[in-house]
């Protein structure tokens, strides 16, 4: 496989990560905050929420590792634009800290910490 269709596809695989990352994060908070029977068997729950809490945590880490290992991957690939190859996937990994913690944290918080009963 040339160079240039494995940083290709290493891209793919990226943004696919992000993306998958993203949507899992704001539509689980959209349906956390918006279907009152969701809400109440999370939040009356702790347990499922801490469970939850644990998922969330692990597709988040799992997503900023592979994130990194594509980074360097592609760095080795592309030796002479490292730099630039290293400021875009710092912010990918922002997007995938961000989007992927948001669940954990509402989980955390309104499941686990300060639950109530439905």
């Amino acid at each position: 496989m040339k160079s240039d269709d494995l940083a290709r596809q290493l891209e793919f695989y990226s943004n696919a990560i992000i993306g998958f990352i993203t949507i899992q994060g704001i539509g689980f908070s959209y349906q956390f905050g918006t279907s009152r029977p969701f809400n109440a068997i999370l939040a009356g729950n702790r347990l499922l929420s801490l469970a939850l809490c644990i998922g969330h945590l692990v597709v988040a880490s799992m997503g900023v590792y592979a994130n990194n290992f594509i980074k360097y991957n592609l760095m080795t690939i592309y030796k002479e634009n490292h730099e630039i190859i290293n400021k875009i996937y710092n912010f990918k990994t922002l997007i995938i800290i961000f989007f992927g913690l948001m669940p954990f944290f509402l989980l955390l918080i309104f499941g686990v910490l300060h639950p109530h009963k439905p």
